[in-house]
């Protein structure tokens, strides 16, 4: 909110805009609200409880200032690149403690989940590089989902990134037993360790992850881990696959078509980084897949 007092709002807030929290009773009665912020902006995204604890995340471009005490881990530009803010409220919105996640670039969202082994896991898309702040994941393309778990005082306990080389994010959906559910939308082809490539030609597709909880500090699909570009795609003579670096052993991309045969196979020799293809087939579109990672090609002679 960005309202001062009024009507049944009774706290005057502290900058542009403020988390703005209402507690109701059984008949839906205002009990009390409260505001928490800095004296810039805030944006409530996310809720969850345990207990009487309540744990609120969203983004913050504020300074330590009005409630808030965690640092700023951003930097101080025109833009005000925000931080995902993690605040813990007693059952009488009274502050316990409150911590800043986030680079010096753009780090926002913040949905916040509690988890049945006593971590708090909270989902931020992210565009700063590694190493700033206090975000020690990788930067896999313009914009990832990052992953930021933590003890019951707001201590990061791991975290990870996901995504690919271009535009990704991802938000928590549920947890079942061990297993966390995640959706969101990507737009890379396979790449950092995004390993299913997309079916959208310059759209970005549906993605769903699952994280299992019984080990927070690596993503599931880490072991697949690949840094594989795909350029020019479409492609009117030749596409070339390129990994980055130096292959530690010999790998193969198998090439299909639409109704799933074999139309050719490309050999990847160890110390190699990178292998063309120049189809002798018709235009269309092609699936390529090398281990468990697949994408697709298309083709316009």
């Amino acid at each position: 909110t960005d309202q001062g007092i009024g009507g049944d709002k009774t706290d005057a807030g502290y900058g542009g805009s403020d988390f703005w929290v209402i507690k109701l009773d059984a008949n839906l009665n205002v009990v009390a609200d409260k505001c928490f912020g800095g004296i810039y902006g805030e944006n409530l995204g996310g809720l969850d409880t345990n207990g009487d604890d309540i744990y609120l995340s969203g983004s913050s471009t504020s300074i330590p200032s009005g409630n808030k005490t965690a640092p700023f881990q951003g930097s101080i530009n025109a833009f005000y690149y925000p931080d995902v803010w993690v605040v813990k409220l007693d059952s009488n919105l009274d502050i316990i403690w409150d911590k800043t996640y986030g680079g010096t670039y753009f780090d926002e969202g913040g949905g916040i989940t509690f988890l049945d082994n006593n971590i708090l896991a909270v989902s931020i898309v992210s565009k700063s590089l590694n190493n700033s702040g206090n975000k020690a994941a990788p930067l896999y393309g313009s914009r990832d989902a990052w992953f930021v778990f933590t003890d019951l005082d707001g201590n990061i306990t791991s975290q990870f990134s996901m995504g690919g080389s271009k535009e990704d994010w991802l938000g928590i959906y549920k947890q079942s037993g061990d297993t966390l559910f995640c959706v969101g939308s990507t737009n890379s082809p396979i790449s950092g360790n995004q390993a299913t490539g997309t079916y959208s030609l310059n759209k970005a597709d549906f993605w769903a992850v699952t994280i299992k909880t019984t080990n927070l500090s690596v993503p599931n699909n880490a072991e697949n881990e690949v840094s594989l570009s795909v350029f020019p795609n479409p492609f009117n003579e030749k596409v070339e696959f390129n990994f980055g670096s130096p292959l530690s052993s010999e790998e193969t991309i198998n090439l299909y078509s639409t109704d799933g045969k074999m139309v050719d196979k490309l050999v990847i020799h160890k110390g190699e980084t990178s292998v063309s293809w120049k189809p002798t087939c018709q235009n269309g579109m092609y699936y390529y897949e090398i281990n468990k990672n697949k994408g697709k090609v298309i083709f316009m002679k």
